[in-house]
């Protein structure tokens, strides 16, 4: 019985250090996931400063620290995809 408390104890010990361990990693390396946005079902007709527009409205809806830690992102690249009905 001590066995399968100490086995479980160490378990939880190396499920925490793991966690741990894969936030930190995510903290230090930026991949494209970090910097993505899709957005779907918009009206037809709309165009990228419409789109811009729409991202800037929704900006006002994060809090403080987030928006003064995101003011310096910007825009460079939209790739539009249709679906075909």
């Amino acid at each position: 019985m001590g066995f399968i408390l100490v086995y479980i104890v160490f378990l939880q010990f190396l499920i925490y250090q793991v966690r741990r361990i894969n936030q930190r990693s995510d903290e230090l390396i930026n991949s494209p996931s970090d910097y993505s946005l899709m957005i779907s079902e918009l009206p037809e007709g709309w165009s990228v400063p419409d789109i811009v527009g729409l991202i800037d409205d929704q900006r006002v809806t994060l809090d403080a620290e987030t928006r003064r830690n995101t003011n310096n992102l910007a825009i460079k690249d939209m790739i539009f995809a249709f679906k075909l009905s």
